[in-house]
């Protein structure tokens, strides 16, 4: 009967929390019940939300505007869960993303936080855990890039989505294009001497280092030579 009564305090408070600068929430799900009953809820604690009964309306939906969390359901007709939540990696890389869904094997919560879910909570759910993981997660989707991004070189590291990304920096060659061959710091060695490009890094020819069998022929040739002049 908790459940029950807190759904209807929760309910009355929906039609009752401030409109104001509400923070915006997507819900994804094909059961009509939880739709209601979840949306409400959140209406009810001062969010704004709206909801997509199948995956493709959602990333439709997603495409158009910004939200501050996405509750994703992972078990849908058509674009599946997992589905929908690579289209939303693919359209907004930081977008966070919460599961709520009914696989519990540790298959499948591994698979969606490896995609890009932040959290994944499983049904049946208690409504407390779940504002609660709500709230932690627009907590951290708040934090200031300089905790969130590592950089290293031209190595970045997400430290809430746990991935990596190797990007080339073209940083040295303003305006770089594809007549100009210094892609990267490292590659800027090939770029024409007297170019454009040339002059703004300020590098020079490389001079090619000689191989093993060049290095080879030149120690026998001066060996010999050496010999030759002790005779």
């Amino acid at each position: 009967m908790e459940g029950v009564a807190a759904y209807a305090h929760d309910a009355q408070m929906a039609d009752t929390a401030p409109a104001g600068a509400r923070t915006r929430i997507l819900l994804i799900d094909d059961e009509p019940t939880i739709l209601s009953f979840v949306s409400r809820i959140l209406r009810g604690h001062g969010f704004s939300v709206d909801c997509a009964p199948d995956g493709a309306e959602g990333l439709a939906m997603i495409r158009e505007r910004r939200y501050a969390l996405v509750v994703l359901d992972m078990v849908m007709p058509g674009v599946d869960g997992a589905s929908t939540l690579r289209g939303i990696m693919a359209a907004r890389p930081e977008q966070p993303v919460l599961v709520l869904s009914a696989l519990s094997d540790t298959d499948s919560k591994v698979q969606a936080l490896e995609m890009g879910a932040g959290d994944y909570m499983t049904k049946p759910f208690a409504l407390a855990e779940l504002l609660a993981r709500v709230r932690t997660r627009l907590r951290q989707s708040v934090s200031p890039e300089s905790e969130r991004f590592l950089r290293v070189g031209n190595v970045t590291l997400d430290l809430q989505r746990h991935s990596a990304d190797a990007a080339r920096d073209r940083s040295c060659c303003p305006g770089a294009s594809s007549s100009c061959c210094c892609t990267s710091c490292a590659a800027r060695v090939r770029c024409a001497p007297g170019s454009s490009c040339w002059r703004r890094c300020g590098t020079r020819p490389s001079i090619r280092a000689p191989t093993s069998s060049t290095s080879t022929s030149a120690g026998f040739v001066r060996s010999s030579a050496e010999r030759r002049s002790r005779h």
